[in-house]
Parts: C-alpha cells; structure tokens; sequence
C-alpha cells in the first residue's frame, strides 16, 4: 500500500496544476497578462542605387514602333529618360533585381499623347540582371510598353570642366539652330546662356556636385518664345544632362544630351561643342 500511495502521489504531482511550480505559474496568469514583447517590424527590402547612364530602345505597344531610349539617373535616384519625341521623369525604386515606380510622360511641343495632352502618368516594373541591364514594361492610359536598356560602362566621370564653353544645336540641314554657352564659375557649376533662331532665351544653372555620370540642370529659364503648336513655352525648367557617345555625323566627339521638363512639356537639347 506504502509504494501504490507513493505512485499515486508522483502521478499527481507529474499533472498540471498539481504541483507548487504550476500554481504559481496559473496564479500569475490570473492575476493578468505577464511582460509583452513589441511586434517586429517586417523587414522592408533595401532600395539599392542604379546611378548611371543607360542605352537602349522603348517599343510602343500602341504604335508599334520602336525609338532610341537614353536614360539617366542622376545622383538624387531620379529616373530621366529621352525617347524620340517624349520624356519620363519620375522617381523608380531599384529592390535587388526589381524596379518599380511611377514617372511622368512629357511629349514635346510638336506632339501630344493620343488623348491629345502633353504629359500623363505611368506605372513602370521591371527587372534589372547584374547591374547591367533592364528589361521593363510601361504602363499608363494614353500608352503602354517595353523598354531594353544597357548601362554604359565606359561613361567617363562627370566634370564642369567637360562642359566649359560654347555649343550648338544643329537641324536637319546641319545648320546652326541654337547656341548654348556655359561658363564655369567654381569646380561644381557653371551659368548656361543661349538663344534659338526662333527668337527664344536661355538662361539658367549646370551643377556637377550630384551625380559622378551626370549633371543637374536647375533653374534653367526659357523667354522670348513666339507660340510654337499654339503652345506658350517659355517658363521655368528642370532636368538633368550626360556627355554621351552618340553615333552623328556633325562630330566625332561626345554630344551632351540635355534632357528639361516643366509642368507640362519638355524640352530635349543634343548639344556638339563648337571649337574655341
């Protein structure tokens, strides 16, 4: 009898609630909730930068057609990219291999969106594969798309200096249809000042302190402007430029691809250095 009462004591304090270590504990629960840990915030993926100049061509799912695509990301992470008639400025978020965001489409003043407006908003996602490469789609209400881009790895590092002096647009006659003169000031900016043949006036700021790939235009001040398309384009502008290599006829050097938007339009300048 001893050795059954000692077995059933030992099966009764082997149960919960039986013994003076669960009691206390069955106590405490009662008396309320013990010591809370805060909830851990769910990691967010890191933003990872994709600084540079970028090549490639964008294809229009509307029209069909494919244009040259050049795009720079200055050092503020902003996304500026020139196709044929348009521009698409915005701020994209790079997470590992993807990319994503939204950025706003400006045409030029000869054109329009098929809505008939001049700018218009986009959702862009894509991927982009050992630092090199994109592939992205577009997406938006007056139009839809691919893009394929290449990062340029021999894009010299950015200097006021490159771009100290005088330069030219020329139209489709080889012809002088603008000068744009840029005159250094310190080691990170020069003044920009320049007139077109059309009667407009240049005058505004290149700063080369952002971005190791390219400048930062701002303000730059467009006046003088008859209406062009019945459209009033002097105002103030921003945006962003690179020395790029660009196959053309007119030189064999670098032309500086200056890439401007305002509210509602833009305005894309491909520059060649006249000599001194």
């Amino acid at each position: 009898m001893r050795f059954v009462t000692l077995v059933v004591l030992l099966i009764l304090a082997g149960l919960p609630g039986c013994n003076s270590g669960s009691s206390e504990r069955n106590l405490a629960s009662a008396s309320g909730p013990g010591p809370q840990t805060d909830p851990q915030p769910i990691p967010m993926p890191t933003a990872v930068h994709f600084e540079g100049i970028w090549q490639g061509t964008a294809t229009s799912d509307v029209s069909g057609t494919s244009s040259p695509a050049i795009l720079m990301v200055n050092g503020w992470g902003e996304f500026r990219m020139v196709t044929d008639d348009a521009q698409f400025v915005g701020f994209t978020t790079r997470t590992a291999s993807t990319l994503e965001g939204e950025v706003t489409g400006f045409q030029s003043v000869q054109t329009t969106w098929n809505d008939g407006s001049r700018s218009s908003r986009f959702t862009l996602s894509g991927t982009i594969s050992g630092d090199h490469s994109i592939e992205a789609s577009y997406s938006g209400n007056v139009d839809s798309g691919t893009l394929q881009l290449a990062l340029m790895v021999d894009t010299k590092l950015t200097t006021i200096y490159a771009v100290d002096g005088v330069w030219a647009v020329y139209d489709n006659q080889q012809n002088v249809e603008a000068t744009i003169q840029m005159d250094r000031y310190d080691d990170w900016a020069a003044q920009v000042s320049g007139a077109h043949a059309n009667g407009c006036t240049y005058f505004g700021n290149i700063e080369a302190w952002t971005s190791a790939f390219s400048y930062d235009i701002t303000p730059f001040e467009v006046t003088g402007c008859p209406l062009i398309a019945g459209t009033d384009i002097n105002g103030t502008y921003v945006g962003t430029a690179a020395l790029i290599d660009i196959a053309d006829d007119k030189s064999d050097e670098r032309l500086l691809v200056v890439a401007l938007s305002s509210d509602v339009i833009q305005i894309t300048f491909f520059l060649h250095r006249i000599p001194a």
